[in-house]
C-alpha cells in the first residue's frame, strides 16, 4: 500500500521547522550557546518569538532538534562519501573523514552540545545512527574478507569513541581541530594496530 503524500500544511511545517533549525545553528555559531537567545533565533529565522514555541518546547528542545538535524545531514553526507569510495577500508575511512569534516564545519553546534549537556540521539541498541553506520561498514568488510572476524558493533563503538575523543579534546581544551593527518593516524592504528606485524601476539 502506497504511503499517503504529505499535506500542504505538513510540507509547510517541515519547511518552517528546517528554516528555524538552520537559523538556530547560525546564531549558535555566531554567539555561542549561552548567548543564543530564542529572541535572536526568531529574528534570524524571520518569525515572531512566540512562533518558535509552536515548533519547540524550549531552548533546550530547539538545541536537541538542531543536533538531530545536523546528525541527519552528517548521515546523508557520509552515505554519499561511502558510495563514492572503493574497498571496505576506503569506505570506512571516507565515513570517518566525513564525520570529522562535519564536526569541524559545525564546531559551534558541537560546542553547544558539550556546554549544554544535551544528549545525542540514540538508535536501537544504544548506538548513535552514525555509529550504527560504521558497524554496517565493518560488517561488510568482514563479509568480504577484508577485515578479521571481529564484532562489528564493538569495533564501531571503539572507532566512534576514538573519533569523538579527537573532537572533544579540541572543544574542551581549545586545541586545533583534528586534521586529515590526525584522522589518518587514528585509522592506521585502528586498522593495523601498534605492534609491528612480526611482533603481534
Amino acid at each position: 500500500m502506497a504511503e499517503a503524500s504529505p499535506t500542504r500544511s505538513e510540507v509547510l511545517k517541515d519547511f518552517r521547522t528546517a528554516a528555524i533549525l538552520d537559523a538556530a545553528r547560525r546564531v549558535i555559531g555566531e554567539l555561542g550557546w549561552t548567548d543564543a537567545s530564542m529572541e535572536r533565533i526568531a529574528q534570524e529565522a524571520g518569525v515572531a518569538k512566540g512562533t518558535l514555541y509552536l515548533y519547540f518546547e524550549s531552548k533546550e528542545d530547539l538545541l536537541q532538534r538542531a543536533i538531530d538535524h545536523g546528525l541527519d545531514q552528517l548521515l546523508d553526507a557520509t552515505r554519499q562519501a561511502v558510495e563514492a569510495a572503493g574497498d571496505p577500508l576506503e569506505r570506512i575511512a571516507a565515513a570517518v573523514h566525513t564525520g570529522v569534516a562535519h564536526a569541524r564545519d559545525n564546531r559551534a553546534l558541537f560546542q553547544a552540545l558539550v556546554d549544554s549537556g544535551a544528549r545525542r540521539r540514540r538508535a536501537d541498541g544504544g548506538m548513535s545512527p552514525y555509529t550504527s553506520l560504521l558497524a554496517e561498514l565493518l560488517a561488510e568488510g568482514r563479509r568480504e574478507g577484508t577485515l578479521r572476524a571481529v564484532d562489528p558493533e564493538r569495533s564501531a563503538r571503539i572507532l566512534a569513541h576514538g573519533l569523538a575523543g579527537l573532537v572533544a579534546e579540541s572543544l574542551l581544551h581549545g586545541l586545533p581541530f583534528p586534521d586529515d593527518g590526525d584522522v589518518d593516524e587514528m585509522l592506521d592504528v585502528f586498522f593495523h594496530g601498534l605492534a609491528r606485524r612480526g611482533d603481534r601476539p
